[in-house]
Formats: structure tokens, C-alpha cells, sequence
């Protein structure tokens, strides 16, 4: 059983946990991959969010932990056959060298091969390690990479095992050592959403009569019978 999340014991206000879900591209868009400069933990890079690739092949998005691990992440699961790969393009502004992070986690560690082990090409080039092997939610270090400024570069994730991969999210970076956000999830959080954009968002506000929390037999039957009454009903 997980432990309670620090996210999960802070009474955050909506705009926050909006914010938090609205990272699977499902209540807001991700925005595009920006140069981001401040001060604090991984101050200078480029966020790729898994979730928010393009293409996610047989990938699947994972939205059920988001207040456990700080985020949504994409999910190979091809019952012990490996899924086909999830690819998108983001744009490096600023050519030369260019360190690869990748948080991901080993979700089955032990005595044997990690089971959610993958693959990551940047540009056509496969970097060296294998991610998913290490344990807990973790940022793991893929080398570096040599990119072209201003240029749109492929991301591509292939699995290897078909037993539940997971990637959150790679990060670019030009430190050598990067201090980057992990177990404290709102600091995780609040990082996300400065590099993706996110943190600037106006998010759009309504009201209802009834509000149906949600999608089955049940709820879409409820949401039908209120609207039948003249009701303005959300089916979440």
C-alpha cells in the first residue's frame, strides 16, 4: 500500500488540482516545450511531458496516481507483448549539448529484470541506458545529446517488455547536475506548471445545477433524466 502523498494532505484549492489533472491534456492543453530560466531546482531546460506526446502508438495514459507520483504519465500496457511507440516532436532552441533526464520509476523492483523496461531515441538516436529499472518515481539520466537549434527533434519511447512501462515526463537540460524536483510533489507540482506554461493559465469557471461525478450506465442516465427537467448538468 502507498503512503499518503504530501500533495494529497495539503488542502489545495481547485485551481490547483485543475492544474495537477489538467497536465493529461484532458482538462486544459499542455502547452509547447519552452526554455525556462529562473532561479531553484532545475532552473534552465526544456519539459517533455509524457502525456502530452502527439502520437502515444500503444501507449496509454495513466491518470489514476497523479496525487501519488505529481503528474500523469504514459503507460506500456500490452499484456506481456511490447506496445508500439509513442513518438512526438519538440523543439530545441538552442543548439549544442544536451543533458536527458527521464522520470520514471521500476514499479516492480526485486531480484529479477525491472518488468517495465523501455527505450528512448532522441532524433533518431537511441540512448544508451534502459529506463523504468529504477526504484520509486525517480529521475534517471539518459546521457547527453547533441541537437540543432531551433529544429523540431523526435522523441520516441519503445517498450521492450509489454509489462507496464511507465514515463512521466524528460527533461533537457544543459547542467551537468541538475537538481531537479522529485518527492516533494507540490514543489514537483509547481515546477511542471512554470515549464509547461501552465502556471499562467486563466482556467475557464461555470456553473450547474447538478454536477454528475461519473460516466456509466448510471451517471449517463442521471445526467439525461436532469437535462429532460430543464436541468444544466456536468458529467464528469
Amino acid at each position: 500500500m502507498q503512503s499518503p502523498s504530501p500533495l494529497a494532505s495539503v488542502n489545495s484549492d481547485r485551481r490547483t488540482f485543475l492544474r495537477v489533472v489538467g497536465g493529461t491534456a484532458l482538462l486544459s492543453p499542455l502547452a509547447p516545450p519552452q526554455l525556462f530560466g529562473a532561479e531553484g531546482k532545475g532552473a534552465s531546460g526544456v519539459l517533455v511531458e509524457a502525456a502530452g506526446f502527439s502520437d502515444k502508438g500503444g501507449w496509454k495514459l495513466d491518470t489514476q496516481h497523479y496525487h501519488q507520483m505529481g503528474g500523469n504519465y504514459l503507460l506500456a500496457h500490452g499484456m506481456g507483448i511490447p506496445v508500439a511507440p509513442a513518438r512526438t516532436n519538440v523543439k530545441i532552441p538552442k543548439g549544442g549539448k544536451w543533458n536527458v533526464w527521464v522520470r520514471t520509476r521500476d514499479w516492480c523492483p526485486g531480484d529479477w529484470e525491472a518488468p517495465g523496461r523501455f527505450k528512448i531515441k532522441v532524433a533518431g538516436k537511441e540512448l544508451a541506458p534502459t529506463f523504468g529499472t529504477e526504484p520509486g518515481w525517480a529521475w534517471q539520466s539518459g546521457g547527453a545529446v547533441k541537437v540543432e537549434g531551433g529544429k523540431d527533434v523526435e522523441i520516441e519511447l519503445h517498450d521492450l517488455t509489454g509489462f507496464d512501462g511507465r514515463c512521466d515526463a524528460i527533461f533537457f537540460t544543459q547542467e551537468e547536475k541538475p537538481e531537479l524536483p522529485n518527492k516533494d510533489l507540490k514543489e514537483l507540482t509547481a515546477w511542471k506548471d512554470r515549464l509547461s506554461g501552465r502556471a499562467g493559465m486563466e482556467i475557464p469557471e461555470a456553473t450547474f445545477d447538478l454536477v454528475i461525478v461519473g460516466g456509466g450506465m448510471s451517471g449517463c442516465g442521471a445526467a439525461l433524466a436532469a437535462r429532460a427537467q430543464g436541468l444544466k448538468v456536468a458529467l464528469i
